[in-house]
């Protein structure tokens, strides 16, 4: 038998009513096939979707029957995203989001008052999956850092984890850095297209996902800065962890962007932003750092047309009097129905190129 068991509502009839009471729920599809029907001394308790309609459907062929909630066995094992869907369905839950950080889960709450029922969800959940140390819902972020505002749902009160990308170790504390695992292909990704020998800057690394996907993935040299002294701290903690795979020097700072070129006094071949509700207003920093010829990868929010995201972009650089050819990449994730986090990868212009080039200049301005 199996040892899981998830609360829901429930009908009790007497044994001797218990398998004509069974096969009558099935026929209007108002058991809960997830889960085994059980027995309680002279009763048998019936798992169901609907407890008022299953009610009425036993009354009309007069079995007598009550309303009860108890624990019950699951029939067989779930993916995490299935049995989360049957314990929103069964505690009355919209359907939620979450994230598996390291070993600790996080899922999106609208608000406190989701708390409690999200409590059975994560006793659940920690008892189906032996990877779960502990388990907090997330209400939001504040302040300039994205700090999550957490909630402790069960398991141990601890925020520190140790996330995986790929074969990369990466320190992370959900009470004190935004992190994002969702990110870890797009780190890939972009790390697999910077050449050999480029000296690369991130200036939002937050925990240093692109920083150390890249330091693993190119010969060359990657500085990695953000604003929050937490996050610089944990990625002083990954550099460590990942020292034997690193192929770069990775060289950390905690800065406010702004303050960058007065401390580096260097030209960069490749520079990250990743702070997409901010980026723009850092693209003439991001322009003093960069080589002519050079490349920002640009992640912005925005419309879910990639026509307007570019328009914007364009219409701010020539605000800025800055020359660039603007390529229009993808799509990275959701925000919402109506906006999406896009990637564009921006161009510095050599001197006579301009945003009519031919296909060769172009690829000049990447080299």
């Amino acid at each position: 038998m199996d040892k899981e068991h998830v609360v829901s509502s429930c009908v009790a009839v007497t044994r001797e009513n218990g398998q004509k009471a069974i096969e009558l729920l099935k026929s209007r599809d108002l058991i809960t096939r997830e889960l085994k029907v059980k027995r309680a001394g002279n009763e048998v308790l019936i798992p169901v979707i609907n407890v008022e309609e299953s009610l009425k459907v036993l009354a009309s062929s007069s079995i007598d029957a009550r309303e009860c909630v108890d624990e019950f066995p699951l029939v067989a094992k779930l993916t995490r995203r299935e049995l989360l869907e049957k314990i929103e369905e069964m505690n009355g839950l919209k359907r939620l989001s979450y994230h598996l950080i390291g070993d600790i889960l996080v899922i999106n709450l609208k608000g406190p008052e989701e708390a409690e029922k999200a409590r059975v969800t994560a006793s659940v959940l920690m008892k189906h999956f032996k990877n779960i140390r502990s388990v907090y819902g997330k209400i939001g972020t504040f302040d300039e850092f994205r700090i999550p505002k957490l909630i402790h749902l069960g398991g141990e009160k601890d925020t520190f984890t140790i996330a995986k990308e790929y074969d990369l170790s990466f320190a992370v504390d959900i009470a004190k850095v935004f992190y994002n695992p969702r990110l870890a292909d797009e780190h890939r990704r972009v790390s697999m297209e910077i050449n050999n020998g480029s000296l690369v800057l991130d200036m939002f690394s937050g925990v240093g996902g692109f920083c150390i996907h890249v330091a693993t993935s190119i010969k060359g040299e990657v500085h990695c800065n953000d604003i929050n002294p937490h996050a610089v701290s944990l990625l002083n903690i990954s550099v460590i962890m990942n020292t034997k795979k690193l192929l770069s020097p990775v060289y950390t700072w905690n800065l406010d962007a702004r303050g960058l070129p007065s401390r580096l006094k260097r030209k960069f071949d490749v520079i990250i932003m990743n702070h997409p509700t901010g980026s723009l207003d850092f693209i003439d920093i991001a322009d003093s750092l960069l080589k002519p010829g050079g490349k920002i990868y640009l992640y912005i929010l925005g419309s879910k047309s990639e026509d307007v995201v570019k328009e914007d972009v364009t219409g701010k650089l020539m605000e800025k009097n800055l020359s660039y050819i603007v390529e229009y990449k993808r799509e990275v994730l959701e925000h919402s129905p109506s906006k999406s986090v896009h990637l564009l990868n921006l161009y510095k212009e050599k001197q006579g190129l301009n945003n009519d080039s031919s296909k060769e200049e172009r690829q000049l301005a990447k080299q």
